[in-house]
């Protein structure tokens, strides 16, 4: 097979393709991101800040485990622990996407740990927008750019991001350029 010249539209696409596939790859089976997880125990300063005990009059109100399970909120793990109870959830929605995050406390011995659980995948709606005003070469340089995710698949995020730029050059006028961005960051 013999594959087409670089400088023709074809063959730069070819190289992205390649390219694409082959960080994919990369971001997905790379020891960075098979390091992190996507549920678990959060970090805390537990360790940190002096405990007692407290002992209540009151029974504590804990939550129903299979339905915070059926709604995605705890892992099944959670839900089938005996041990274990759901005293509150939360949703946080950032710029990294959505997750559920869960106090359950240990029936036997009092501690409570905040759990949190993440989709898979979502789509995912976020702006960013930018300008800029510096040199290039000694030349004033003029520049504005827009980026919208729409989507995660587990630490990979689907981007577009639109730039123009300018650099005002005495010698070499130009005007605006404008590039338009598809990307994955992981």
């Amino acid at each position: 097979m013999r594959l087409p010249p670089l400088h023709s539209l074809k063959g730069y696409a070819i190289i992205g393709v390649i390219c694409f596939f082959v960080g994919a790859v990369l971001g997905f089976f790379g020891p960075s991101c098979a390091a992190r997880k996507t549920t678990g125990i959060l970090p805390s300063i537990d360790s940190q800040v002096a405990v007692h005990d407290v002992k209540t009059e009151v029974p504590i109100k804990a939550l129903d485990k299979q339905e915070l399970k059926r709604r995605s909120t705890i892992s099944k793990q959670v839900a089938d622990d005996k041990d274990a109870e759901v005293i509150a959830t939360g949703h946080i929605l950032d710029s990294s996407g959505s997750r559920n995050v869960a106090a359950v406390l240990d029936t036997k011995t009092g501690d409570t740990q905040l759990i949190q659980k993440r989709p898979f995948a979502e789509w995912m709606h976020r702006w960013e927008a930018g300008l800029g005003y510096g040199l290039v070469d000694g030349n004033i340089a003029k520049g504005a750019q827009a980026r919208y995710n729409f989507g995660r698949i587990w630490e990979a995020y689907g981007t577009v991001q639109a730039e123009a730029f300018d650099v005002d050059r005495a010698d070499n006028r130009h005007p605006w350029t404008l590039m338009i961005w598809g990307s994955v960051k992981f």
